[in-house]
C-alpha cells in the first residue's frame, strides 16, 4: 500500500473492535482507526494556537501554554482515581459545562468549538472542540507552571 508522506503505513490501518459502553453494555462492531496519541494532542495544541490567534488577533504569549484534556480519557480517570484526585479532576466537569454555555462556533460538518477568556488574563482561556459531534477535547491557555491538575 502506497501511503503520502504525511501518514505514516500503521495509521492507515482499519480494525473491527466491540465497544463496551459504561453501563457494561457491548455495542455493536465498530471501526477502529489505530492513533497515536501524543502526535494527536501535538495537533489539538496547534488547533487551539491558531484559533487563539483567529479569536483574538494576537499569538498566544511565549509565557502562555496549551493544556489539552481528551474529554473521554477525563471520564474513564474520574471513574478509576483516588477519591482527592477525583475532586480535583470533578471540577474540570465544571469548566467544561461553564465552556459549553458560551457561543458555538461551527466550521464545516466535522468541526465545532466554544471558547472562554478570563477578563482579568485575556491570554487565559477555555476551549472546548468538538470533531465528527463525538469526540471532544478540553483545552487551557494559562501561564507556564500553573497546570490546573498538578
Amino acid at each position: 500500500m502506497k501511503c503520502s508522506v504525511l501518514v505514516k503505513p500503521e495509521t492507515v490501518l482499519v480494525n473491527q473492535i466491540s465497544v463496551s459502553v459504561f453501563s457494561g453494555e457491548v455495542q455493536s462492531p465498530a471501526l477502529s482507526i489505530p492513533s497515536d496519541g501524543l502526535r494527536v494532542i501535538g495537533v489539538v495544541i496547534r488547533i487551539v494556537k491558531g484559533l487563539y490567534f483567529h479569536e483574538t488577533g494576537n499569538r498566544l504569549a511565549d509565557t502562555h501554554r496549551v493544556i489539552a484534556y481528551d474529554e473521554l480519557a477525563l471520564l474513564l480517570a474520574l471513574r478509576n482515581t483516588t477519591p482527592g484526585r477525583a475532586k480535583d479532576l470533578s471540577s474540570i466537569r465544571d469548566l467544561i459545562g461553564n465552556v459549553q454555555t458560551t457561543l458555538r462556533k461551527t466550521v464545516g460538518q466535522v468541526f465545532a468549538y466554544h471558547w472562554a477568556s478570563n477578563p482579568a488574563d485575556a491570554a487565559t482561556s477555555m476551549w472546548l472542540l468538538d470533531f465528527f459531534e463525538g469526540i471532544r477535547f478540553f483545552c487551557i491557555t494559562q501561564l507556564t507552571g500553573n497546570n490546573l491538575l498538578a
